[in-house]
């Protein structure tokens, strides 16, 4: 771990400059220790931005990976979503063509005799079971999405 000296532990250079005239051995010890200390005080600052620049990028790195899980967590419901319509057009196009042969199967019937009220009995009975089927189906899908 690196340490910043304060600057009042270590005098400034004008210090030194004011001797120039009469350097002494003295001065270029003073002189050293100073570099040094500048040089410790560099060393320092330098392994501070860094640790704070590898912190900075570790909260960077845990945003986006934050934002990719909300990226997939939209696209997964936007694809059950997707489904979900997907398998309701189905059904409602399977009804509609269950509807269509009733339909038809009601013309049909209307176009014969009145003898045929066995047949019609029986078409009432279609639509009847149609209809509980449908409510059936619509109760345990609503039962399998709760």
């Amino acid at each position: 771990m690196y340490l910043i000296i304060t600057q009042s532990k270590m005098s400034n250079f004008q210090e030194l400059q004011a001797n120039k005239i009469g350097w002494r051995l003295s001065d270029d010890e003073a002189l050293s220790e100073k570099m040094l200390f500048m040089q410790d005080n560099v060393l320092a600052s330098s392994h501070l931005i860094t640790s704070s620049m590898d912190e900075l990028n570790r909260a960077i790195s845990a945003a986006g990976t934050t934002m990719s899980n909300a990226i997939n967590a939209f696209n997964q419901l936007n694809y059950t979503k997707f489904m979900e319509n997907k398998v309701e057009d189905m059904e409602e196009a399977e009804q509609r063509q269950e509807i269509d042969r009733l339909e038809e199967s009601t013309a049909r019937l209307n176009e014969t005799s009145q003898s045929d009220i066995a047949n019609e009995n029986l078409l009432e009975r279609d639509k009847i079971t149609f209809a509980l089927e449908l409510a059936i189906e619509e109760v345990t899908r609503k039962k399998k999405k709760n």
